[in-house]
């Protein structure tokens, strides 16, 4: 079963970035993944769309098995306690892009790098001793 169809795409793509929702062009370094996948699961969770730029075009990216893996792995090794993500890829036209779907935690907080982030808006930060 695949994680988001056609049509749920294109309502996330309408919706553009925000608290719930990020686009990435590609796949960044295993630190940059962990503090990502914390904000998000520290917030409400969220959806992750690799392949598509800022301005919601859909550039492509060439994912395969191996990098699910690798988005898997960060999810369980580089974030205490681990995120249990979904990934997917959907064919948008002819290119793919990588969804990855990021759960509220259940087991806040979260920590990647030795910090603890959450997510404002479209941006991470550091967590305050409040939040």
């Amino acid at each position: 079963m695949m994680l988001l169809n056609i049509e749920e795409y294109k309502k996330i793509l309408k919706l553009g970035e925000g608290p719930t929702i990020e686009f990435k062009e590609e796949i960044p370094q295993a630190h940059d993944l962990a503090k990502l996948f914390t904000a998000f699961s520290n917030t409400r969770g969220g959806w992750i769309l690799f392949g598509v730029d800022d301005k919601k075009k859909v550039k492509g990216i060439k994912a395969g098995e191996q990098d699910k893996q690798l988005l898997i792995n960060v999810a369980r090794n580089n974030c205490q306690p681990h995120i249990a993500i979904k990934c997917d890829t959907l064919k948008v036209g002819k290119k793919k892009i990588l969804a990855v779907h990021i759960p509220e935690g259940g087991d806040k907080p979260y920590q990647a790098n030795d910090k603890i982030y959450v997510r404002l808006d479209s941006h991470i930060h550091v967590a305050t001793a409040e939040e």
